[in-house]
């Protein structure tokens, strides 16, 4: 094992970037100093730590051990610290203790990055403390080859103006978007549902034209592929049924499929053997009928409601070809089969309402999780708790976890915000009706009913962070290094709750 500080590293990522990545990080030297929407903004001797885990496979590859440097290298300015870990990322644990990171970065080669190895690694950043949390916003950096994990590593903030989504997404934040819904679609009575050929809800929007919705039966396989090619979407929100080589259109007819690397439109066809899970890879291979369009902007995708796709098995799979021909930067998938995908809708909804980024979206939908199974009796009648039994450590994060990639401000639609500022006597929290709101109770057995507010913190001293003052009417749980606002009541735009919490070592 090897720990090395940033600086140690500079001379072999100069020599091992291009002079387009050296660039394109030194613009990123800006956008790094600002705090995101969910974390509070440090004091001036504070740093976020930042860990990269690069594997021994990685470190020895001189290609590959670019990678690593260059996010040691991005993180090393103000308000990050980084700091270069040489170990297997399934025996890091230690490392990791000792540096104390809130931020961690697993690089690892494509055969390093299967659904084992994201199952123990959520184990792994559940035990560097004695609570059940996950102990920093992590993720996995790779890609079918290094020039791909390198542009995932490097990349740019994305702020984005264009979607595509095969659920409900609403369209109105974006320049160009199109949605392909099977829920329901107006003009359509809840008999139609039940024919051979449900409709589909196509909503777009166009920079030159306002919002329409037209209903397809059928097929639409097409319709995902004109969109994807005509918009080049910046954020990709899919639900459906899938697998590790395919996604299924609305209604399983239809699919986009993985050949040769590159995604290709496969229509007219259910590819999932149901008692499997598992597509036929062949029939994909063969059949598929015309290449979706090389991308020119990096991506976000969030697969909220689809079973297996970031199970990253090899090469040919979905989330190789999104991480490499696709240009997805950030990437938020199941690696298993999903119930009710509690953290996959969450973390959509934690990204589109509340403005965190991608990595913390699904960092805030995972410990709310784990806040609500630490309440619930265990139960194997209850679905909801076998539920979430089922989706704990099901889902990963492929990129970057710090990557800036959320809603640009002016575009989210806010109802409220959470802001924080140090006081003498602690946090000061602050929640904000942006317009008016209804209550909003936290009832633990609920699904999809309320979204925090979360706030990323640094590690209290001494214990859990508690309340020391205010905060009448809010649902506050804190931990040693973040805070969820589970309810509210109803509040008047304009209105503010506060509440002060404090860390016991730091009284």
């Amino acid at each position: 094992m090897e720990a090395a500080r940033t600086s140690r590293r500079l001379p072999l990522f100069m020599r091992t970037m291009t002079n387009r990545h050296i660039a394109t990080l030194a613009a990123l030297a800006a956008s790094l100093c600002a705090s995101a929407a969910s974390r509070i903004e440090l004091s001036e001797n504070e740093t976020w730590r930042y860990a990269v885990v690069a594997s021994k496979a990685v470190a020895d590859d001189p290609a590959w051990r670019a990678v690593a440097d260059s996010l040691a290298a991005k993180y090393s300015r103000p308000p990050f610290e980084s700091t270069l870990v040489v170990a297997s990322p399934l025996y890091s644990a230690d490392a990791l203790r000792k540096a104390s990171p809130r931020f961690v970065a697993f690089v690892v080669k494509p055969y390093e990055a299967n659904a084992e190895t994201v199952r123990a690694l959520h184990s792994i950043m559940k035990s560097l403390d004695d609570d059940p949390f996950t102990d920093a916003v992590w993720g996995i950096v790779t890609g079918p080859d290094a020039s791909a994990a390198l542009r995932v590593a490097s990349a740019a903030p994305v702020h984005p103006r264009t979607l595509l989504s095969t659920t409900g997404v609403d369209v109105a934040p974006f320049d160009a978007a199109t949605t392909l819904s099977d829920g329901y679609a107006s003009g359509c009575d809840r008999d139609e549902y039940r024919r051979p050929d449900p409709p589909v809800a196509v909503i777009e929007k166009r920079p030159d034209a306002p919002r329409a919705e037209r209903i397809v039966r059928g097929d639409t396989t097409g319709e995902f592929s004109a969109a994807w090619n005509a918009i080049d979407p910046e954020l990709v929100v899919t639900s459906s049924h899938a697998s590790q080589r395919n996604l299924e259109m609305p209604f399983s007819t239809g699919n986009i499929v993985v050949r040769g690397g590159a995604l290709w439109a496969l229509p007219n066809r259910r590819l999932i053997d149901y008692s499997t899970g598992q597509a036929d890879a062949a029939a994909a291979t063969a059949s598929a009928t015309a290449p979706l369009a090389a991308p020119q902007r990096d991506k976000i995708w969030i697969a909220a409601g689809n079973c297996l796709i970031g199970d990253y098995a090899d090469n040919e799979t979905m989330a190789a070809a999104m991480l490499g021909f696709g240009r997805v930067v950030q990437f938020m998938g199941y690696v298993k089969t999903t119930w009710f995908g509690e953290i996959g809708w969450e973390t959509l909804a934690q990204f589109m309402q509340r403005r965190a980024t991608v990595g913390e979206a699904w960092y805030f939908a995972g410990q709310n999780l784990e806040r609500k199974l630490a309440s619930m009796k265990q139960d194997t009648s209850d679905q909801n708790w076998c539920g979430r039994v089922w989706d704990r450590d099901g889902t990963v994060l492929w990129g970057d976890p710090a990557l800036d990639a959320a809603m640009d401000g002016a575009r989210a639609r806010q109802s409220a915000r959470l802001s924080a500022v140090r006081t003498r006597s602690g946090i000061k929290l602050t929640l904000e009706a942006l317009e008016a709101i209804p209550a909003a109770e936290d009832r633990i057995e609920d699904v999809h009913v309320v979204h925090p507010f979360g706030m990323i913190l640094p590690r209290a001293e001494g214990g859990r962070y508690e309340v020391v003052s205010g905060g009448a009417g809010l649902g506050l749980f804190a931990a040693d290094d973040f805070v969820l606002v589970t309810s509210w009541p109803a509040m008047k735009k304009g209105r503010k709750i506060e509440a002060t919490i404090a860390a016991p070592g730091a009284r």
